[in-house]
């Protein structure tokens, strides 16, 4: 019996240090890192953004019935319009919502930086984190579908069959990171709801 409550004390020990070592928050590292946070989502909108005005393929220069396959299919292609829109529309859309989470995600990092709200909150804490490892990877997302698009048949499954290895490690490295962060906001709920319990009692006895 003694032997297994000093089994469980280490082992509680060990994750009591895990967590205060690694997987709690360390100081105020947001007001410390506001200044490359707000670098970075700056950059991100600014290139989302360009996505946008500047599609890969380039735009219709002038109405056209017979500028490609597509737009005797939709009766006309106009000037000014993405020219892959026509031709690959199922990913052109996807580029344009992976483009546009991004560039939301990077606004809302942005507005929160500026707005001078309580950065020390723990929710906050937790918020921007994860705000910027979506936008980052739906930046990602939307590289992956811009090559989609511009890349030539001939060749593109010889190209996509590079990165598929990184593509894997992305996946685990965003989770992994994602369930940190996650496991982070529990724990703080979790501590500050037994704070509180404890608060409640205290306060019931001296009643």
């Amino acid at each position: 019996g003694q032997f297994n409550e000093e089994v469980q004390n280490g082992r509680r020990k060990m994750w009591e240090n895990l967590w205060s070592k690694y997987l709690q928050y360390q100081g105020n590292w947001i007001e410390e890192t506001r200044g490359t946070l707000m670098l970075v989502a700056t950059v991100i909108a600014t290139m989302t953004f360009q996505s946008t005005i500047s599609p890969p393929g380039g735009v219709w220069q002038e109405d056209t019935h017979t500028g490609g396959r597509n737009c005797t299919t939709y009766g006309i292609c106009k000037a000014g319009t993405a020219v892959l829109a026509y031709a690959w529309p199922q990913k052109f859309m996807r580029f344009m919502a992976y483009n546009t989470t991004s560039f939301l995600y990077s606004l809302g990092v942005l507005l929160l930086l500026i707005s001078k709200f309580p950065l020390k909150n723990k929710v906050m804490m937790w918020l921007l984190p994860i705000a910027m490892n979506v936008a980052v990877t739906s930046m990602a997302f939307t590289f992956v579908f811009a090559n989609c698009m511009i890349m030539p048949y001939h060749i593109f499954h010889q190209v996509f069959s590079i990165p598929y290895p990184f593509v894997v490690a992305w996946g685990i490295l965003i989770l992994v990171i994602g369930s940190i962060h996650t496991l982070r906001l529990v724990f703080w709920v979790k501590e500050n709801v037994q704070v509180k319990r404890i608060f409640r009692r205290v306060s019931d006895s001296v009643v």
